[in-house]
């Protein structure tokens, strides 16, 4: 079960108009108030997918039921009894840094296409003004990490290059993998 670790109560407030908001549990069943689920969005403005990408489009854009087309957020959140909606953490592996959404999947990915490294872990150190990416990756004693980073400024934008790489023997896994 997903636990989210938040170091403070981020309130998000209650939807525009014309869209709807639902928290939904894993079972896709309205969560009661203060119960965590996770944000669906829907309404007039909502988009009919996205394009040139159907996995993510059929990943996203959901059919619940009875109610109408609706955006699989990725947020965490819960219902606070004025009606407001506190966000507790994501699904998946995206974060905010300075603004900029930022997949930590996606940048794993980058370093693995590189040749040069077998594993990545992506993850972040500092506080809220000062948050840095950092990635640590499985590759031979040999890897050249000028060459890495080198790699990692082709493929990726400023905003999603780790400002620093290291070399592991292993990353550590649980017991599912």
């Amino acid at each position: 079960a997903f636990m989210p670790t938040a170091p403070a109560s981020v309130t998000i407030g209650r939807p525009i108009a014309h869209t709807t908001v639902h928290v939904l549990d894993i079972h896709h069943q309205p969560a009661d108030i203060g119960f965590t689920g996770e944000l669906f969005a829907g309404g007039a403005g909502l988009a009919v997918g996205y394009l040139a990408d159907e996995p993510l489009t059929q990943s996203r854009f959901v059919r619940i039921a009875s109610l109408p087309p609706l955006y699989r957020t990725g947020d965490f959140v819960r219902r606070l009894p004025d009606g407001s909606l506190e966000f507790l953490g994501r699904a998946d592996s995206q974060l905010k840094i300075r603004g900029m959404r930022i997949d930590l999947g996606e940048i794993e990915s980058a370093l693995l296409r590189s040749g040069m490294v077998t594993a990545a872990c992506v993850f972040t150190d500092g506080d809220r003004a000062s948050k840095r990416l950092i990635a640590a990756v499985v590759a031979a004693p040999s890897l050249d990490i000028q060459k890495l980073a080198a790699h990692r400024a082709a493929a990726l934008p400023a905003y999603l290059r780790p400002s620093t790489i290291f070399r592991v023997d292993t990353l550590p896994t649980t017991p599912t993998g």
